[in-house]
């Protein structure tokens, strides 16, 4: 649909209001670099999508392969035969009032190490529906690796072919009043990254991962619906653990197929919960190094009836998406 390859110079490209569609390849594919020598090259143009809509393309429906920011406004991506969003080089991304549903894979993936995430008012639904070869976070609504930061907002992500979220070493990740429902596989599936894939060439350091839950619920997942891996090479000595999870007031995950909480691999996990509970129906640990967990009984209460209601996404422009 639209392609920008090679030279140098371009600062800026906005996609305003537009519909492509029923495209051989890409709806939107960007690899735009500038030269600095003939070893060394910089990214620095900005995209912006808005008020568009993409789809139906073979392909996937935005792809970045190499820029400075991808913004996202107030647009569908849906039935691509790839993914919605792929983003591989960028340095930030953010997407307000986007609903990106049944594409054949991936809903939004983020493979741009050290990015920064922002997510509002969104959906990711159905995607990866037609898609069974590949990893599993092809295959999910969400999916970002080794993300600087990632602040998700007033969103769903639902009856996707694998997982709601799937969340690789993202060094802080903050979830407000975000919904994981009815995901074929786990709602959340949160992984801290082995110290061996941390490369000081990169600017890669390892780190301790912070999560922080807000009234956020995980329900009617066929798996999990928040799953914890942290592998036990990530101890770091002090016995605390390099994924720290901070669950705050309206934490729910409830009616899963497997296990509400899950959490394992060998690794500390540690819990800095608030004064409030979480709600919850079963927890299971598969290793015994966990800060705290699921041993403590003041942690957990146990799920309604009511606490599953699906969420209203309406944007602050006052659009209810569907």
């Amino acid at each position: 649909g639209v392609e920008v390859r090679g030279g140098n110079g371009l600062e800026f490209l906005a996609i305003l209001d537009s519909r492509l569609r029923d495209n051989g390849d890409d709806g939107i594919d960007v690899d735009q670099y500038d030269y600095i020598s003939e070893d060394s090259r910089v990214v620095f143009v900005q995209v912006l999508v808005s008020g568009s809509e993409i789809l139906g393309n073979e392909q996937e429906g935005i792809l970045l392969q190499n820029a400075d920011s991808l913004t996202v406004v107030d647009a569908v991506i849906n039935e691509n035969g790839h993914g919605g969003i792929d983003v591989e080089h960028l340095h930030n991304i953010a997407l307000r009032g986007v609903v990106v549903k049944n594409n054949a894979r991936t809903g939004l993936s983020v493979q741009a190490v050290r990015a920064n995430v922002t997510v509002a008012d969104s959906i990711f639904d159905s995607n990866g529906i037609e898609y069974d070869d590949g990893e599993r976070y092809e295959r999910s609504g969400v999916h970002l690796w080794l993300s600087d930061q990632a602040i998700f907002s007033n969103t769903v992500s639902s009856q996707n072919h694998v997982d709601g979220f799937s969340l690789y070493a993202v060094q802080f990740l903050e979830m407000t009043d975000v919904d994981a429902l009815e995901n074929e596989n786990d709602g959340f599936q949160i992984q801290k990254g082995s110290d061996e894939e941390y490369d000081p060439e990169d600017n890669i350091a390892p780190y301790e991962s912070k999560v922080i839950f807000t009234r956020v619920r995980a329900c009617g997942n066929g798996n999990d619906g928040i799953e914890f891996f942290v592998r036990h090479d990530d101890d770091d000595g002090s016995g605390n653990g390099r994924l720290r999870f901070s669950p705050l007031s309206g934490v729910v995950s409830c009616d899963n197929g497997d296990f509400d909480f899950e959490l394992h691999g060998g690794g500390n996990l540690t819990f800095a919960p608030s004064s409030s509970q979480i709600i919850a129906g079963s927890c299971r640990e598969s290793d015994d190094e966990l800060s705290s967990g699921c041993r403590d009984d003041d942690l957990f209460d146990v799920c309604g009836d009511d606490v599953c209601q699906p969420r209203v996404v309406l944007t602050n422009d006052g659009i209810l998406l569907n």
